[in-house]
């Protein structure tokens, strides 16, 4: 059985051998993740990569560290050489009527050429892509925080138009994405607070829930599947993104819900990628603790609804001072108790 067949079992609960993996390098690994695309905007080239522009500073006076576009036009700082930065103005942060002129980037289709020469229509992993879009967090960046939550009640018409774009440009990918050898593709959209969602149940179903259904059916057209990143508790929002077709939910803090909570209830009907939780286990480096969750997460699943979990580790465990030792404990447990 290869590493793409065993991965759709585990996504569709139908008798996979074992859970799957997606632990990094040099650990064991199911998923193979590749660039889906890559995106183009002539206005923005030059200052798409870090550094002090005089011309960009003047729009954020207040701002000490560097700067940089993105393809959106969106404006970003960061204040650690190393650090990935944040939106610090959004294109359209100033006024709604911005949005008449707005563009969205365009795909680089010699980019695209160079995924598709690699071959992965022959690849034996599963082969996963990310969007280098996402749904509320494209709204997010293009408004800001504070306004693009206004913008669910008061600007519900430009929400939309906003989003048929993003709509629009996530379908080209999957389309994409299929001819290149793409098994699945992954939207990050942190929706939760560590409480509740940014948005209530409602919103969500009106604005935003058409538009992962879109990208779902198009996904499943092509034998595809969707991923969704969300940090946060989102429990309000589960039953919809299952409604909306979404495969698999890719959580870093699974023990907010409780990973038995989440087999029992969803088990079935969606799976789940997720690491030992980043924040509540993984950071106090307290390796009883961590072992002892790490067993009972592959347990739940393997017990309560006989899979259903694609175990893996943070990209960067070092960004969150959390050490290698640490998550050797963790994956440790996994593979050696990983068989269904």
């Amino acid at each position: 059985m290869t590493n793409k067949e065993l991965i759709r079992r585990v996504i569709e609960y139908n008798d996979p051998p074992r859970i799957g993996y997606d632990f990094n390098p040099p650990h064991e690994k199911d998923l193979r993740w590749v660039p889906t695309i890559q995106l183009r905007n002539a206005k923005y080239e030059p200052y798409l990569t870090w550094g002090t522009y005089p011309e960009l500073k003047k729009l954020v006076p207040d701002f000490n560290g560097e700067v940089k576009y993105s393809v959106m036009g969106n404006l970003y700082g960061r204040l650690k050489k190393d650090g990935n930065g944040e939106c610090i103005k959004g294109a359209l942060e100033d006024d709604w009527s911005l949005l008449d002129s707005f563009e969205m980037p365009t795909i680089d289709m010699d980019f695209n050429a160079s995924i598709r020469a690699m071959n992965l229509q022959d690849c034996q992993d599963f082969v996963m892509g990310s969007m280098p879009v996402g749904v509320f967090s494209t709204l997010r960046d293009l408004r800001v925080m504070d306004n693009a939550l206004a913008d669910t009640i008061l600007e519900q018409d430009n929400v939309r138009r906003v989003l048929s774009m993003v709509q629009d440009i996530m379908v080209q990918i999957v389309r994409l994405g299929k001819d290149n050898g793409l098994d699945a593709v992954i939207i990050y959209d942190d929706w939760g607070m560590q409480h509740s969602t940014f948005v209530s149940p409602d919103i969500f179903r009106l604005l935003f829930k058409p538009v992962y259904q879109r990208v779902a059916a198009e996904c499943h057209d092509r034998n595809m599947k969707l991923f969704v990143h969300s940090c946060g508790l989102v429990t309000g929002f589960i039953e919809d993104f299952i409604d909306a077709g979404v495969d698999v939910m890719q959580f870093d803090q699974p023990e907010i819900y409780g990973s038995a909570n989440l087999a029992r209830n969803y088990g079935g009907r969606m799976a789940f990628h997720c690491p030992v939780d980043i924040q509540k286990v993984m950071a106090t480096g307290n390796r009883e603790y961590i072992e002892k969750t790490a067993y009972e997460m592959v347990t739940a699943f393997k017990t309560i609804c006989g899979g259903g979990l694609i175990a893996k580790d943070y990209p960067s465990w070092q960004d969150i001072n959390v050490e290698q030792e640490w998550a050797d404990w963790a994956r440790k447990v996994i593979v050696q108790n990983s068989a269904l």
